[in-house]
Formats: structure tokens, sequence, C-alpha cells
């Protein structure tokens, strides 16, 4: 039982809630560069 509610708790929510940040952040990121891409296709495939 021990075992099993360890599981379920989280870590703690500093480093936590660091890494779901930095995550949804970057994810983000790569949404709108892929959305840019999407938008100006052309051009971005000029200049990379």
């Amino acid at each position: 039982m021990y075992a099993s509610i360890r599981e379920v708790v989280p870590p703690p929510p500093t480093e936590n809630h660091l890494i779901i940040t930095m995550r949804s952040t970057f994810n983000e990121i790569i949404l709108s560069i892929f959305s840019i891409r999407e938008l100006y296709r052309i051009p971005v495939y000029a200049c990379i």
C-alpha cells in the first residue's frame, strides 16, 4: 500500500513545476515555428 501511494504522489512541486513549464514553453515554441513555416513555407525554407 505504501508503494502504491508513493507512485501516485508526484515529485516535489518546485522541480516538477519547472520541468512542466519548460516543456510547455518548448512545445509552444515548436508549434509557433511550425505554424510560421506553414504560413511562410517558401521564404523560411529559402532562409534555412
